[in-house]
């Protein structure tokens, strides 16, 4: 093997590497579709911090020991510098360098270890997750933490404490984080984002580019065009907003049924849901409140003001609600007594999970019976709070240990992300599927009013114009990392 990698930086790595080592960011993200170098990337750059930082050490992390062995150690075998970078001693997981430096392969292993304590004992000076979309947030927020734990010894300059992601474009917190801020023009230091795609690398034979048409759209879309609009392995892949959001009827009509649903939170946010149901058995998610770091009070409150009468009569909640505690305020009163004083009446939501699951996705698809395409049972009003749902949702995926059953996601600190809406959700549509214990109402004349035309994407009814149905009338200080010239090493 010769003493340089055989490596040629495309246009795209390129201005990634003069990002990470232009001295303005700590959080950095490569996020390409297949063949796009994310691999590479990663493995070039971790040699180069090493060789730049003499006794330094940077962690590599991906989410399980086979998915190492079977796609990081021939990458890494492929670019490692021969002379400079030994090869990866697998009795510790560890690739030591010449000046003293050294990359440790660590793996995530989420479902051995879930309060990811292995991670108390690692020091390092910085992170490359790999593959991050496959990764927890929380594996993130542990790297942030991390991160410059390892201090080189007096009269060696510090490595800054770089977190450098690499991903395909995915949902879930990269999307967030990184694409979402990019997208908006809101990404700002110490954050960057490099979007690169297959078709970026001018290595790629024109060939297997052409072989690549014969994927499907979606993966087509996602992995050659890096379109991120084109997300798969979403739990609740029959959602869309373009296919479930419909505009807000002007009035309610007073002989439908109505109830609420809601999760309860504190550092978490807490959830609720209002949802209607029409005499022909559609179903309508009317509005959606998110709170958080709210007391039970301020949260009865907020509801009490920003929900129908008719929901607060009947609301679907989970077990933490009805249970008397001493929380974080002091009072041994649950938060069913609580919103009791308020006039929102709490009731024990049906709780098994993968029954629930079923139910919602029963009523969001737009499959019928005769295998036709038709409007959901359950569609969705235009609102920013259930525009928030509806990005949420997008963001779960399955559990890997039991596929029908969402992944089980807390929110961070400042409570983005997580799966609180989705509980909201199961707990409010699953006794309309699983043991329904709404009130059915008859269909009248007036239920008419906001009857909701799939075809024609509107509510509508026959004597009435739609106009009438419709009622229509700072970024944290970045941390100044020292400029380098990556090319000269």
């Amino acid at each position: 093997m010769s003493s340089e990698p055989v490596f040629v930086a495309t246009p795209a790595q390129e201005r990634f590497f003069d990002a990470v080592f232009s001295g303005r960011y700590t959080e950095l993200a490569y996020g390409g579709g297949i063949r796009s170098g994310k691999s590479a990337t990663a493995i070039i750059l971790a040699q180069l911090l090493c060789r730049i930082f003499p006794g330094s050490r940077w962690a590599i992390v991906r989410k399980d020991l086979p998915t190492i062995r079977r796609n990081v150690l021939p990458t890494f075998e492929k670019f490692r510098i021969e002379g400079f970078t030994e090869p990866v001693n697998q009795a510790d997981w560890t690739a030591k360098c010449t000046n003293g430096s050294a990359i440790i392969f660590f793996t995530e292993s989420i479902s051995e270890d879930p309060e990811l304590n292995r991670w108390r004992g690692l020091e390092v000076n910085g992170f490359l997750l790999e593959e991050a979309n496959e990764l927890q947030e929380s594996s993130r927020r542990k790297a942030i933490e991390r991160a410059g734990s390892w201090i080189l010894p007096p009269g060696r300059e510090q490595p800054p404490p770089l977190i450098i992601s690499t991903f395909n474009p995915s949902g879930g917190w990269v999307k967030r984080i990184y694409y979402d801020p990019f997208k908006a023009g809101t990404l700002a230091p110490p954050r960057y984002f490099q979007p690169a795609t297959i078709l970026d690398n001018p290595h790629i034979p024109q060939a297997y580019l052409e072989s690549l048409k014969s994927l499907p759209e979606r993966d087509y879309k996602r992995f050659v065009e890096g379109d991120w609009t084109f997300i798969s392995g979403a739990f609740f892949d029959e959602l869309g907003a373009d296919t479930h959001l419909v505009p807000t009827p002007a009035e309610w009509p007073d002989h439908w049924s109505y109830w609420g649903a809601y999760d309860w939170g504190f550092r978490h946010p807490a959830v609720f849901g209002s949802f209607a149901k029409g005499g022909d058995g559609q179903h309508y998610w009317m509005d959606t409140i998110r709170m958080h770091r709210l007391d039970d009070e301020a949260q009865a409150r907020s509801i009490r003001e920003r929900t129908h009468p008719a929901v607060r009569r009947l609301v679907f909640a989970g077990h933490d609600a009805m249970a008397k505690r001493m929380a974080h305020v002091a009072s041994i009163e649950s938060v069913r007594d609580v919103f009791a004083r308020h006039d929102i009446a709490l009731t024990p939501a049906y709780l098994p999970r993968i029954p629930g699951w079923s139910a919602v996705r029963r009523l969001l698809t737009r499959k019928q019976p005769n295998g036709s395409v038709g409007v959901p049972k359950l569609v969705i009003c235009d609102t920013p709070g259930n525009r928030w749902a509806i990005e949420r949702l997008l963001e779960m995926t399955p559990d890997p240990t039991s596929p029908d059953d969402v992944l089980k996601v807390d929110a961070n600190e400042d409570g983005e992300g997580g799966d609180d809406v989705a509980d909201m959700l199961r707990y409010g549509i699953a006794r309309t599927g699983v043991a329904d214990v709404v009130p059915t109402v008859e269909t009248k004349s007036e239920d008419r009013a906001a009857r909701f035309d799939y075809k024609k994407g509107q509510f509508v009814r026959p004597e009435m114009t739609l106009d009438k149905a419709l009622g229509r009338t700072a970024p944290r200080n970045p941390h100044r990392v020292p400029s380098r010239d990556w090319r000269k090493g």
